[in-house]
């Protein structure tokens, strides 16, 4: 079973703030809740970025605005 991130752990894994987090949930961005708590897995969160938040964050140049660490 993969690791369920917090929020916080989260926004440190993809070097945004929690802010961020919170707009992306709110535009569909997968979580599961666990009691009142809201927790992530990093490899549906980092498909969800790709596919569906992806292309609107594309440049002119087609370029990604969104910056993930380079291991993925």
């Amino acid at each position: 079973m993969e690791k369920l991130l917090t929020t916080k752990e989260l926004a440190s894994e993809l070097q945004v703030t929690i802010q961020s987090i919170y707009n992306w949930k709110a535009k569909g961005m997968p979580f599961i809740k666990v009691g009142s708590q809201n927790r992530y897995i990093l490899a549906d969160v980092i498909e969800w970025l790709q596919k569906d938040v992806g292309e609107e964050w594309q440049n002119d140049n087609g370029c990604w605005d969104i910056l993930l660490p380079r291991r993925w």
